[in-house]
């Protein structure tokens, strides 16, 4: 099976080809999750760029715990953008 996993593993194979061992890892879309997973197979990632991350995952979780292991909170249980933000738009 081709998923989120084997996904996040190419993406880390590709920063060791390059001999980066502490990358930072940019996704967007569906490659953003593979990113996100790809964090928790390797602790060394020094950084991490979400761009136009799906809100939701699936109900089966295909990276394991990994959205939670990384801060994923599902959509309904988010807090709203203003709350507990000490800087408010003017």
């Amino acid at each position: 099976m081709y998923g989120f996993e084997v996904w996040a593993r190419d993406v880390l194979a590709v920063a060791a080809a390059a001999d980066v061992d502490t990358p930072a890892l940019v996704g967007s879309s569906t490659g953003s999750v593979a990113c996100l997973v790809a964090t928790t197979l390797q602790p060394g990632v020094r950084g991490l760029a979400l761009i136009d991350t799906p809100i939701g995952l699936p109900r089966r979780d295909p990276g394991g715990s990994a959205p939670r292991e990384c801060g994923y909170t599902p959509p309904a249980r988010r807090r709203s953008a203003g709350s507990g933000c000490s800087h408010r738009a003017r």
